[in-house]
């Protein structure tokens, strides 16, 4: 079993996420949260299930890419632990930077 990390901007990504989404419908807001966690939990057990994602090229390592919703939930795995490094709407056209 892997541990999993949320590395500080995938926490900002998610909460700004989550507030967007929380102005116009908190219940729809608190399900989606709900399905974020639950995927990156899953993450522990099978974290190579998902492909790699166009981010790699541009970040310099292997980046992984796990479909949730209209989201995408880019990160990485080192050893045992997988780093959940962005969590980005589906619809962004350029590749977001790991730290921003």
């Amino acid at each position: 079993m892997h541990k999993v990390i949320v590395m500080p901007a995938a926490e900002r990504d998610l909460e700004g996420l989550t507030a967007f989404v929380r102005r116009d419908s908190p219940v729809q807001a608190d399900r989606i949260e709900d399905r974020r966690f639950a995927a990156m939990a899953s993450l522990a057990e099978f974290p190579l299930r998902c492909g790699v994602a166009v981010e790699s090229a541009r970040w310099g390592y292997s980046v992984r890419c796990l479909p949730v919703h209209r989201y995408r939930v880019l990160y990485t795995v080192r050893d045992s632990t997988v780093f959940v490094l962005r969590i980005v709407h589906g619809s962004m056209n350029s590749p977001v930077e790991p730290d921003a």
